[in-house]
């Protein structure tokens, strides 16, 4: 939010471009990085202000950390001002500025205690989205079975889905994934993995697989 004031004595009524810079240390110099510039029409009386409000996404210019925000006014002096020197403005608390990234984890949440012969069977596996932006794209869940402890390294994959993506941050969803029965009878363990392909990355692919504790057991 920037607090524009004409102070003059007359009207403006002109476009005014504002220019956002992050800066380490709070004093604008070469070294500030721009990140974001907006332009609009205003309106103001003599000794009128205005409060206006700006959304801009997280840059990607610039490394994560703790900035503080400088706005200028007019940067390019195209509206005639007595004092210039009044156009700069710097905010009250810094910013953490974080590059956009999507962060997916996947868990296990439910498996059928008993699967029959020819019985239709599903798993409960639900993904979400930990990022600071959307995650769009496609995701593939992959169901592997082991005879021989959670976690097994020795699976045989026995379903899959796949699922298009439209994740906001911090939103699930829950995917019900069918899989077949193997022949033998006995006790096995299943686990799940995901993979992703979208416009950004999977910042983190070690929480995208998950493993059920429960046994399942196949009569």
């Amino acid at each position: 939010e920037v607090l524009v004031e004409n102070t003059g004595n007359m009207r403006l009524n002109a476009p005014v471009k504002i220019d956002f810079y992050a800066s380490l240390d709070g004093s604008f110099d070469s070294s500030d990085r721009l990140v974001f510039s907006s332009t609009r029409r205003l309106n103001l009386k003599v000794d009128e202000f205005r409060f206006i409000k700006y959304r801009f996404p997280s840059p990607t210019n610039i490394p994560d950390g703790t900035y503080r925000i400088i706005a200028i006014i007019d940067p390019n002096n195209t509206i005639f001002e007595r004092n210039e020197s009044n156009n700069l403005s710097l905010a009250e608390t810094p910013t953490s500025i974080i590059a956009p990234f999507v962060e997916l984890s996947s868990h296990l949440l439910s498996v059928p205690s008993t699967v029959r012969p020819q019985a239709r069977s599903f798993a409960t596996v639900r993904i979400t989205n930990t990022g600071n932006v959307n995650a769009t794209g496609s995701a593939l869940v992959n169901l592997l079975m082991s005879r021989l402890s959670p976690g097994a390294t020795e699976s045989g994959q026995v379903g899959s889905l796949t699922r298009k993506l439209n994740l906001k941050p911090s939103q699930s969803i829950t995917l019900r994934i069918p899989f077949r029965r193997p022949t033998d009878p006995g006790t096995v363990f299943l686990s799940s993995t995901l993979s992703h392909s979208s416009p950004l990355l999977d910042r983190d692919l070690s929480n995208n697989s998950s493993f059920s504790s429960s046994p399942v057991v196949l009569t």
